[in-house]
């Protein structure tokens, strides 16, 4: 998918799978040592049999996410695994789960085409500066579209 003008190639979004220790455990010297594991190198492998990007994208793991089934086996698809900057998906703030689902539900209304993509940016505009306050600026949500028919990209300015 073609980058958005002025973004460094290998830039992509991401969210934060969260893996902690709690307070209350018997065990936090075991639950340390398997966090540890899983965001290392050996727990990376496993977590791309299973088809996710794991925290460390080694070699190995994006030769395994890159033989799965269905996944594309031209070059750039593989090298496209390879990213140059990772930004968070969504923020966290105070108002993180309330903004999702404003956009979760703009974009399933766009998506069944209930609302136009306009009709839903401005949806989603106006209940983003509802949630946040009136006292707070938001970022208009924009789109651009490309020179590939099926492809639209929304995202905040």
């Amino acid at each position: 998918m073609p980058h958005a003008e002025g973004v460094e190639p290998g830039s992509t979004i991401g969210t934060i799978t969260s893996i902690s220790v709690v307070e209350a455990s018997d065990s936090k010297d075991l639950a340390w040592e398997f966090v540890k594991f899983v965001s290392g190198t050996e727990g990376a492998k496993i977590v791309a049999e299973t088809g996710s990007f794991p925290a460390i994208m080694t070699d190995e793991a994006v030769n395994t996410i890159a033989t799965m089934d269905g996944f594309p086996q031209d070059q750039q698809s593989k090298e496209a695994l390879y990213t140059a900057n990772i930004y968070l998906e969504m923020p966290v703030n105070e108002h993180t789960s309330e903004l999702e689902t404003v956009l979760n539900e703009a974009h399933d209304a766009i998506m069944t085409e209930a609302l136009t993509i306009d009709e839903g940016i401005a949806e989603m505009n106006g209940q983003a500066a509802e949630i946040l306050g009136s006292d707070k600026y938001v970022e208009p949500i924009t789109q651009r579209k490309t020179d590939q028919p099926d492809c639209i990209f929304v995202y905040f300015a």
